[in-house]
């Protein structure tokens, strides 16, 4: 029977019989059936084992003298029912985490800037792209006003500061978000001053142009 691909409801380890191995075959078959409740049915003198096995991964443990035939099969019940709320539990945790790493990894290598604001324009959120445009780091933005309008829409410019004798701007987006679970406005900020800064030296050479004809 190949245990892994196995499907039970539960499955049981008599301390009394196993003694000394019930720890071990618990740990083994918890490591086989990882979502399979493993319990552990003991007698009053096999508890130290039976508190071994629970340590080494089963779920729980029953002392047989303490129940008759209809709390046995409630406390069995209760345990398993137990095991699968912990197990979905457990699952989604994961998830999350892989979700949340997923975000990480896209804010974190995004080029653009990012920025989540509250419904005030604080920002609650910054990437590494954000504190770069900002000359500042993303932690130290958490909570200021970086001077980007809480409205739906764009693409609209913005100044952000004077940095080496030119302005910085940035083409701004936004878009509504929710962020803990209150509403927000996600913010994206591509730094265009080379673009306007060559824009403007075009201008003026045709001026210039103009000017000598």
């Amino acid at each position: 029977l190949d245990l892994q691909d196995a499907n039970f409801d539960a499955a049981f380890i008599d301390a009394e019989l196993l003694r000394d191995c019930a720890a071990p075959q618990a740990r083994h078959l918890a490591s086989l059936m990882p979502e399979t409740p493993l319990l552990v049915l003991a007698s009053s003198g096999d508890l130290p084992a039976a508190l071994d096995a629970v340590r080494l991964g089963a779920e729980d443990y029953l002392l047989k003298s303490t129940f008759d035939d209809g709390s046995l099969r409630a406390r069995i019940e209760f345990m398993i029912a137990r095991f699968r709320e912990q197990r979905a539990t457990h699952r989604r945790l994961l998830e999350t985490q892989r979700l949340t790493a997923r975000f990480e990894g896209l804010m974190r290598d995004n080029a653009d800037a990012i920025l989540v604001l509250d419904a005030k324009g604080k920002v609650v959120f910054a990437n590494p792209a954000a504190g770069k445009l900002y000359r500042n780091s993303p932690l130290s933005m958490i909570g200021s006003s970086v001077g980007v309008p809480v409205q739906d829409g764009g693409p609209f410019e913005i100044v952000i500061g004077h940095h080496e004798g030119a302005d910085t701007v940035a083409d701004v987006r936004i878009m509504r978000t929710t962020w803990d679970d209150q509403p927000a406005f996600l913010a994206t900020l591509r730094d265009i001053s080379l673009r306007k800064r060559t824009e403007r030296d075009l201008v003026v050479a045709k001026q210039l142009i103009l000017a000598r004809n």
